[in-house]
């Protein structure tokens, strides 16, 4: 619910039923969900651009999860582990104004995804290069989450921020275009410029 709240721009209220849901947990909670719950807190700050507050409640989860012992997750929360921790951790981290620190943290996440979940985040990882000016980097992440388009997932979070990777470069110069057709999903080739210091999208378009 928090999650929807969250999306559909009421950010506030996500961060209160987070604090519920937090005060509320029982006493007896395992270690690896009371971590999961601390992490959706720390988004819902960030994303009301609480950023202090958004990494001590990253740091808790963080924390918690190192005390988690196998077996002790429920089942609902099989899929939770390192690889959400970075994925969020990269997001917290952009918002903040730390791109550098983000492409560490996502390219962690990238590599310990499942292919679906790798997908979302490389384009996510392409955000944030692009943030820290690092083109060949994004370009390299680009070129992941397309070879797992083209042929093992569907992803609409994946495509949505690859088109906006592509839209980033376009005004800067032709020989940056990275896709002929994106739209189409189809034929879809990364090409590198010669020089790319032309290509560099502005701080303003990268965020």
């Amino acid at each position: 619910m928090g999650v929807r709240i969250s999306d559909s721009g009421d950010t506030a209220a996500r961060v209160k039923l987070i604090d519920n849901a937090i005060g509320n947990a029982p006493s007896a909670i395992a270690p690896a969900a009371t971590s999961y719950l601390y992490l959706h807190q720390a988004e819902a700050l960030s994303r009301d651009t609480q950023h202090e507050a958004a990494g001590k409640s990253l740091n808790r989860a963080y924390d918690l999860w190192g005390t988690h012992r196998e077996g002790d997750r429920p089942d609902w929360l099989g899929w939770y582990g390192g690889a959400q921790l970075k994925s969020t951790e990269g997001k917290i981290m952009l918002r903040s104004g730390f791109p550098e620190r983000a492409t560490s943290a996502l390219a962690v996440a990238v590599d310990q995804a499942l292919p679906r979940d790798r997908a979302v985040r490389s384009g996510l990882l392409v955000t944030a290069r692009l943030a820290a000016r690092e083109l060949d980097g994004a370009l390299d992440a680009a070129n992941v989450g397309l070879e797992l388009l083209e042929n093992r997932v569907q992803s609409d979070r994946a495509y949505v921020r690859l088109t906006k990777f592509s839209n980033y470069l376009e005004p800067h110069s032709p020989r940056c275009r990275p896709w002929a057709n994106f739209a189409t999903a189809s034929g879809l080739c990364l090409m590198r410029s010669d020089s790319t210091e032309d290509c560099m999208p502005s701080p303003q378009s990268s965020r």
